[in-house]
């Protein structure tokens, strides 16, 4: 095998390696854009925080909101919530949990995702502070 069909091979590799995690990351609430901030949020207890963007696809889509919340302690941020069509958001709180229009969701441990429902949070929908 020449040194040109390994090169090859790795280019093509890559390629479709590229192409797989463009399409999979849909498939998740990690590559969603963050918009404008429009809502923020500390739980009672002060122990963490809920930031709300809202984003849209824009003039033939409706408004989305993605939830990022925050644990103070240590400043770790994850992707919570992804709803779309919405335009606003209502949050209360209790000592275990998020209610994010209604829909409740174990703090730091449950994502919801429109498309899926509520879903137990991957390690990597945490974002970087």
């Amino acid at each position: 095998m020449g040194a040109a069909t390994i090169a090859i091979t790795l280019l093509l590799a890559g390629f479709y390696y590229a192409i797989y995690n463009f399409l999979t990351a849909a498939d998740t609430i990690d590559g969603v854009p963050v918009g404008e901030l429009v809502y923020e949020e500390n739980s009672p207890d002060g122990a963490f925080s809920v930031e709300f963007y809202r984003t849209s696809g824009g003039a033939t889509t409706g408004f989305a909101m993605l939830g990022v919340m925050e644990r103070k302690e240590t400043g770790e941020r994850a992707r919570i919530f992804w709803e779309y069509p919405c335009k606003t958001v209502t949050v209360d709180w209790d000592d275990a949990h998020i209610f994010i229009n209604d829909i409740k969701l174990k703090k730091m441990m449950d994502v919801y995702d429109f498309r899926y429902g509520i879903a137990e949070r991957e390690v990597d929908s945490s974002i970087p502070n």
